[in-house]
């Protein structure tokens, strides 16, 4: 994918009035794409200049043309189009490329093409349509040869989300003490090298971390109330196969230091549940809805 980042500045001469298109070529990723060839295309498709652009993705074009578009193509991305208007082009990104296909020859691809345009598009206002994506390609069948006209519509990349939940942390008085727990009662892996006060501790894909309070409160230059006994303001929840493993798990994390809340109960809602403490208070909740 090509994402283009590009503004339009405008400079006068003396012999007319001109247009510097500037911009900047960057990967999916925001890294810069150097070496992509950049063409400047009249209303009608006409080529009016190229360039390319250099190892930190930037180009520049200048044209006397008030409208024009901009095609860029890359070895191993497909080629983009993209429109000039007035003198911001904006942000633009590639997204998920479809190929719509108009077969039955001119006659019926004008007339697929406007039912594609009045039905299809409208009803899918996710899509944007891309100018100048039409080819022609001949379709060989068993007995008849027919032209399919191929153009394309995208689907632009998804919004990032604002925020991604990243993990949860725990802190604890004694970091030691509670890997040990949550390794023998749970499974969960860690690196940790038992000196740096950070620990970052694993269950298959998810995180969770460890930081000691008192280095906590160094770090952040003040001083907290920790709840003392069971911590009732939040839980870690750990889902399991069956019944059977809740009463299993439960049995196994006692065994390891735990401190019983909740034996295993099956609630009206169709849950087997149960809650335990880990050595700082905080509850942990091993649950299941399959019997």
């Amino acid at each position: 994918m090509i994402a283009l980042m590009a503004t339009m500045m405008m400079s006068l001469t003396t012999q007319a009035k001109t247009q510097d298109v500037g911009g900047r070529v960057i990967d999916q990723n925001g890294e810069p794409l150097g070496f992509v060839s950049v063409a400047l295309l009249s209303a009608d498709s006409t080529y009016i200049q190229g360039a390319m652009s250099d190892e930190n993705g930037a180009f520049m074009i200048q044209t006397t043309d008030a409208c024009c578009i901009l095609r860029l193509s890359f070895i191993g991305y497909r080629t983009q189009y993209v429109d000039i208007k007035g003198t911001d082009v904006g942000t633009i990104q590639s997204g998920k490329w479809l190929k719509m296909h108009f077969e039955g020859g001119m006659k019926a691809f004008q007339e697929q093409y406007e039912k594609f345009h009045k039905e299809w598009m409208p009803a899918h206002p996710e899509y944007k349509w891309v100018p100048n994506s039409c080819s022609m390609e001949w379709y060989q069948g068993t007995d008849i040869q027919s032209p399919d006209y191929q153009c394309g519509v995208m689907m632009p990349l998804e919004v990032q989300p604002r925020f991604k939940f990243n993990t949860v942390g725990l802190f604890t008085n004694d970091n030691k003490a509670t890997v040990e727990f949550y390794t023998k009662a749970f499974g969960f892996t860690t690196s940790w090298d038992g000196v740096q006060p950070n620990v970052e501790m694993f269950l298959d894909d998810n995180r969770i971390i460890l930081f000691p309070r008192d280095a906590f409160e160094q770090m952040v230059s003040k001083k907290f109330q920790y709840p003392q006994g069971l911590n009732g303001t939040m839980e870690l929840s750990l889902e399991v196969p069956t019944f059977a493993d809740v009463d299993k798990e439960y049995l196994n994390a006692l065994n390891h230091g735990a401190k019983s809340v909740l034996p295993p109960t099956t609630e009206p809602w169709g849950q087997r549940t149960c809650y335990v403490a880990d050595p700082d208070g905080n509850l942990i909740e091993i649950g299941s809805f399959v019997e």
